[in-house]
């Protein structure tokens, strides 16, 4: 018995049909464009020790540092622009070079690059964008969009010439919550006896952290060969908390 086709109901799948091969493609286009490592993006705030050739006021000027995912075609030039309320917009242009999918580029740029009639004494918020032009290409894209806070301390200095003498910085609040775990090779057996990491931003000193590596509410972070600790979580770095072994010749299992 032959069945009767329900042309009404194709008619209907038809235009579902189209919007997933849109999507398809328009993920698949999304892969071969250049992004933004957001974790990696780093703001801060450069000081001058001058504004506009008054050096009894300091000022600041921005400076940036990111990663960007491959590919970036050549022809490609970064750029960043901050928005900055009573100034105007400071745009500069970042080194770039060409990179194939799969891969990054690491760049930075700012700071001294700006010339010093740029430098601002605002504290606020500020907006900024990263953008990529390729003339080649005849484009101009906006690959990321941020705020700062930008905020100020008195230098150490002491006297009536020296009041506006300020160190201005960026409040990296925002990296609290950001941490990862890896695993980085150990120093006799290499990946087969891994060293484990967690790297996480923090406040305070950074010669009073103690770390402590805890699991399901029980400290794992010790190795012990017999009765003798062989290992124990230790500060590597300012912000990488490190598992390793005091005595990399002994076997913790």
């Amino acid at each position: 018995m032959r069945k009767k086709i329900n042309y009404n109901r194709v008619w209907r799948l038809l235009p579902l049909m189209a919007m997933g091969l849109l999507m398809a493609a328009h993920a698949a286009a999304d892969e071969d464009e250049p992004t933004i490592a957001k974790d990696s993006i780093q703001v801060t705030a450069f000081t001058f020790n001058v504004y506009h050739k008054n050096f009894d006021i300091w000022s600041w000027v921005p400076r940036a540092e990111f990663h960007v995912n491959g590919p970036i075609a050549s022809g490609s030039q970064l750029y960043v622009e901050f928005t900055i309320p009573g100034s105007g917009p400071v745009k500069f242009d970042c080194k770039t070079g060409e990179v194939k999918k799969g891969h990054f580029w690491k760049t930075d740029c700012g700071a001294r690059d700006i010339p010093e009639d740029k430098g601002t004494t605002y504290t606020g918020v500020v907006n900024f964008a990263i953008h990529m032009r390729n003339e080649l290409n005849n484009t101009d894209a906006t690959l990321f969009t941020g705020k700062m806070k930008v905020a100020k301390a008195h230098s150490n200095e002491h006297g009536p010439k020296v009041v506006n003498h300020f160190v201005y910085y960026v409040d990296q609040d925002w990296n609290l919550p950001i941490g990862y775990i890896f695993l980085t090779p150990g120093s006799v057996a290499g990946m087969q006896r891994p060293q484990f990491n967690a790297a996480f931003w923090y406040r305070g000193d950074q010669g009073a952290l103690e770390p402590h590596l805890f699991y399901q509410g029980k400290e794992v972070g010790k190795i012990f060969f017999g009765n003798m600790e062989v290992g124990k979580a230790v500060r590597f770095f300012n912000w990488i908390v490190r598992v390793v072994l005091r005595d990399p010749l002994c076997d913790p299992r």
